[in-house]
């Protein structure tokens, strides 16, 4: 019987794509959730604190998607996988933004009453909002275990496109309010009213425009409400985050005042009234802000706010209203420093706001931990967010097709290469805790970065692989002597003894670049000169700088930031001869060949070219036999048979011949061929 024992994918690099599932309840025990995020066309769940002894608890999940639908997940109760139990559809275009509103804890009638469930808004470019009304089967007199869906209302937005929604109950009511962050940089609310001339109980109120917030300058990005006590009496603040840079908060509370914006709502009641103004603007992102979000424990009483916000500019900041003053200051920043990422995407709390997480363009997740016990706070406060907050390892993955994978040839880790422009590396990290010994994969470093899509690779040796991008040159990369000297502490298993005296420390690639440059142990303090201080204190451990870190082997799997910058293998050479794109390659188990074919529309270019690694040069000879490209070669487990498969539907077997040391002949032979062996294209 086989089970899964990794699954590596990365989150798609756009907005609104990831989510921390928050606690169930106010005041619940339960302190962990997965975190969902979108992957390709596929929804990926994990749980980051899996090692976390806190209680674990399941939910319902609404995604959207550019199929123009939006789906409900739920786990099934019998098996525990996650099903679809609906589908919204409606839309015309696709979906980009989504809001949810659980249906109120209390029985308070003191509002409006849409339906008994839970209320989802979905918005598209097609310029709407659909409304929907979900209810739970369990609930229903329904034998079906699908959500039961109704359909509510749809709202125009004519050119105007949602892209943020934010859905919560007004203070002091059961009144549900909607704000959408619109592409016209403005906020616009939304409330249920009563018909003033109905006198049917049973009638649905339809959500009608009442707002219109202005004061961003550009797209507003994200939305998040958050509900606070002050004085005895509650309010709602909107958080809003644009492409301006600013965070500009909005104070919802009840009727006082004339001097602001007025919210005036029909409800079962009577008039209910509200104001709406300005609170604060934030400044402190250098560019587009993404994402915010409150922190899950400030519901109560007299506790200053906190808010996260992720930003383009690579950094996530905490802030908090100064106590004496009132002015919003940054408390914390978190982020990356250097790099080629084009920053955050969705910071998300962990249900108990200990930890905070946060994805990038590279598809991995970035995840920062408070330590239980950090000096200068009161533990006693639950709230509480300042400390020194730790990075943490999890997981990453490739945001695009991965096109081929190899195994090194002593099988201790794994590379794959991927459309996303980069090579991977995954090897298992083995350790102890009081449970007894753990083994669980990662990504341990990213070998290539490139310029072009990778195509596909081979290893010729226990630390040296080729790959093929869609570009006519084959390059070649030897591992770095940190890199196998991290390999055995991490995987804890011994590879084959070689000489790390001669090998380089590391490798950089040039800005403008695409062949990675190795460096020496005598370059390492030239390299520190060219980072930045903050650079070097980012990857600090302990007092030691980047220049230690690079000397001395990793206890652990790296953080994302070490991956791209520090993980890079030296490129030793380059293979000529293609005409056309690299399609596919493969070497000998011995290591004495390289097999390689491109993108071909004729005979003279569909040839198979070999090279023998010892010199890295050409044998004089390419192997001829097809009329199409080659998608596919193969050397058998001794090396004697070469297979080739092509577009042209035939495959050609070739005879490894006793001139391999002689590169003025070709060292393999064709021996049989099978024109029209299918009638489809071999891969």
């Amino acid at each position: 019987k086989s089970s899964a024992e990794y699954i590596n994918i990365g989150a798609n690099a756009v907005p609104l794509s990831a989510v921390w599932a928050p606690a169930p309840a106010k005041g619940s025990s339960f302190t962990r959730g997965f975190v969902a995020f979108g992957a390709s066309n596929q929804v990926a769940l994990f749980d980051p604190l899996v090692s976390n002894p806190g209680k674990l608890h399941t939910t319902a999940l609404v995604s959207g998607s550019a199929d123009k639908t939006a789906r409900i997940w739920r786990p099934s109760p019998a098996t525990g996988r996650w099903v679809c139990t609906a589908e919204l559809t409606g839309h015309t275009y696709p979906v980009i933004s989504v809001g949810v509103l659980p249906r109120p804890s209390d029985s308070d009638n003191n509002g409006i009453r849409v339906g008994e469930g839970d209320l989802i808004v979905t918005g598209s470019t097609d310029g709407t909002l659909r409304i929907y009304l979900r209810t739970d089967p369990a609930e229903s007199e329904s034998e079906s275990d699908r959500d039961q869906i109704q359909f509510l209302q749809s709202i125009s937005c004519g050119s105007r496109h949602p892209l943020a929604i934010a859905l919560a109950y007004l203070p002091h009511s059961n009144i549900p309010i909607l704000a959408t962050g619109n592409t016209d940089s403005k906020i616009h609310i939304y409330a249920p009213q009563m018909s003033a001339d109905s006198d049917t109980a049973e009638a649905t109120p339809l959500f009608t425009h009442l707002l219109t917030l202005a004061g961003h300058e550009s797209w507003v990005r994200c939305l998040a409400f958050g509900q606070f006590t002050e004085g005895g009496s509650d309010y709602l603040l909107l958080a809003s985050g644009a492409q301006d840079k600013y965070i500009r908060l909005w104070k919802i509370k009840g009727y006082l005042s004339t001097k602001t914006h007025l919210l005036v709502i029909r409800s079962d009641a009577g008039l209910a009234r509200f104001t709406v103004k300005i609170d604060a603007v934030v400044l402190g992102h250098d560019d587009w802000v993404y994402s915010v979000q409150w922190h899950p424990a400030q519901n109560t009483d007299d506790r200053p706010a906190c808010l996260l916000s992720a930003s383009a500019d690579k950094s996530m900041i905490l802030w908090r209203p100064d106590e004496s003053t009132g002015i919003w200051i940054s408390e914390t920043r978190v982020g990356e420093m250097g790099g080629t990422s084009l920053g955050f995407y969705d910071g998300s709390f962990s249900p108990d706001g200990q930890q905070i997480i946060a994805h990038s363009t590279t598809g991995a997740f970035h995840l920062w931990s408070l330590p239980s016990e950090t000096p200068g706070t009161d533990d006693s406060d639950d709230s509480r967010i300042v400390g020194q907050w730790q990075p943490q390892s999890t997981i990453s993955g490739h945001t695009r097709s991965v096109q081929d994978l190899a195994w090194d040839p002593t099988a201790r880790y794994l590379v794959s290469a991927s459309l996303d422009q980069s090579a991977r590396l995954f090897a298992p990290w083995r350790r102890s805790n009081t449970e007894g010994p753990v083994q669980t994969w990662h990504e341990i470093a990213r070998p290539q970065i490139h310029g072009y899509d990778l195509q596909c690779l081979a290893f010729t040796g226990p630390y040296q692989f080729v790959s093929g991008a869609d570009e006519k040159v084959i390059r070649v990369f030897d591992a770095t002597g940190n890199f196998i000297d991290s390999l055995t502490v991490i995987s804890q298993r011994d590879g084959p003894l070689v000489d790390n005296a001669d090998r380089p420390v590391t490798a950089n690639l040039p800005p403008l670049g695409l062949s990675n440059k190795a460096v020496f142990e005598n370059d390492l303090q030239a390299v520190e000169a060219q980072e930045e201080d903050f650079l070097a204190r980012q990857y600090s451990t302990g007092g030691r700088g980047i220049t230690d870190r690079l000397r001395q082997a990793l206890a652990s799997p790296p953080l994302e930031e070490f991956r791209m910058q520090h993980s890079l293998w030296p490129e030793t050479g380059k293979i000529y001869g293609h005409g056309y794109e690299i399609i596919a390659i493969a070497a000998s188990h011995d290591g004495r060949v390289v097999a390689s074919c491109c993108r071909a529309t004729s005979e003279k270019h569909a040839v198979v070219r070999l090279v023998d690694t010892r010199t890295w040069l050409e044998y004089a000879e390419p192997l001829p036999g097809h009329s199409l490209t080659v998608t596919n070669l193969r050397f058998s487990p001794d090396d004697r048979w070469l297979l080739t498969v092509s577009r042209d539907r035939s495959w050609n077997l070739y005879e490894r011949q006793p001139t391999l040391d002689d590169r003025e002949q070709a060292p393999y032979r064709r021996v049989q061929t099978m024109a029209k062996a299918h009638a489809r294209i071999i891969w």
